[in-house]
C-alpha cells in the first residue's frame, strides 16, 4: 500500500502543481476579460462608448501593462 501511495505522489503532484497554476491563471484572465467586454457591450448600449474608451485609454496610459520580463527582472533581452 505505501508503494502505490509513493508512486502516486511521485507521478501526480509535479503533474498538478505544473498544470494549476496556468489553469488558474487562464480562470482569472477570462474573468477579467469577460468582465470589460460586459462593461463594453453595456456602454454601447447605452450611448457612453466613447467616454468608456476614453477612460480606458487614459487608465493605459497613466499606467501601461508591463510586460513578465519587466515585473520579473530575469535578465531575458527584448
Amino acid at each position: 500500500m505505501q508503494a502505490k501511495c509513493d508512486i502516486q505522489n511521485y507521478l501526480f503532484r509535479p503533474l498538478f502543481r505544473e498544470l494549476l497554476g496556468p489553469a488558474l491563471l487562464a480562470i482569472h484572465n477570462l474573468h477579467h476579460y469577460s468582465a470589460f467586454f460586459r462593461a463594453m457591450g453595456r456602454a454601447i448600449e447605452e450611448g457612453e462608448f466613447e467616454r468608456v474608451r476614453t477612460e480606458v485609454l487614459e487608465c493605459y496610459e497613466r499606467d501601461p501593462p508591463r510586460h513578465r520580463e519587466e515585473v520579473v527582472g530575469n535578465g531575458v533581452e527584448r
